[in-house]
């Protein structure tokens, strides 16, 4: 089966808010995995949710930057 996850992330500069939508992609972002959706590319049809607590492997894991 053709799927692919996407995980959604709460994306904060701590206590400030972000500025612009440039900020999102800055080195001190705190980036928190809030949950995660698998979904069939050929269809779309969403295939599974999880969250994903804070106290998991993906909880406290820093966000690559492609």
């Amino acid at each position: 089966m053709m799927k692919r996850r996407a995980i959604f992330l709460d994306v904060s500069l701590g206590t400030e808010p972000l500025r612009s939508s440039v900020d999102e992609f800055g080195i001190n972002i705190q980036r928190t995995p809030l949950f995660f959706v698998d979904v069939h590319l050929h269809t779309g049809e969403v295939l599974n949710v999880q969250d994903l607590p804070g106290g998991s492997g993906w909880g406290k894991v820093p966000t690559p930057m492609f």
